[in-house]
């Protein structure tokens, strides 16, 4: 609940200076960081954070705390599709353990599909879908993912992922 409210709050106290699909390649240059002075093109954008959501699945395969506590930000919170909440730590010790559940780790092997990306400054929403293998006579089950990125220090970090059950395609 306290993530929706974030999520949001976030929306509608911003307004969108660009966007990138993964059906389109507009090249419009939006600037984010102004503090640091930097001009981001969305595509490239939309690059560095499939690239992080990449390290991020990979941290969770191979257990490595140290790749989440570069990813995540201090102040993360994590939503599960089973309605599971919580902050970067105790995703880290979950991962450290192998008890964190993450149906992209599961299929890592699959990209994402339907990849959106928008900006709102220094803040950044990626929305994607994905299917996890099913298990035994059970077909896949499809998930939507909703991470929010910071930019900051000069680098993307994940502040929010949200994950939910989604419908199987047509």
């Amino acid at each position: 609940m306290r993530r929706s409210i974030l999520m949001l709050a976030l929306v509608v106290s911003c307004k969108p200076s660009a966007d990138a699909t993964s059906d389109s390649a507009r090249p419009a240059a939006v600037t984010a960081g102004a503090a640091q002075g930097a001009t981001r093109d969305t595509a490239a954008v939309r690059q560095a954070l499939l690239q992080l959501e990449q390290q991020w699945t990979a941290a969770h395969v191979s257990r490595d705390p140290a790749a989440l506590d570069r990813i995540l930000a201090d102040e993360y919170v994590g939503v599960t599709a089973t309605g599971d909440y919580w902050p970067k730590a105790e995703e880290i010790a979950m991962t450290r353990a192998g008890t964190a559940s993450d149906p992209a780790a599961a299929s890592a092997a699959q990209a994402p599909d339907s990849v959106r990306v928008r900006l709102y400054g220094d803040v950044a929403l990626m929305t994607s879908r994905i299917a996890e293998p099913g298990k035994g006579s059970a077909g896949p089950r499809h998930y939507y993912y909703t991470s929010a990125y910071v930019w900051r220090d000069g680098r993307w970090q994940a502040v929010m992922g949200h994950v939910s059950g989604a419908a199987a395609k047509p």
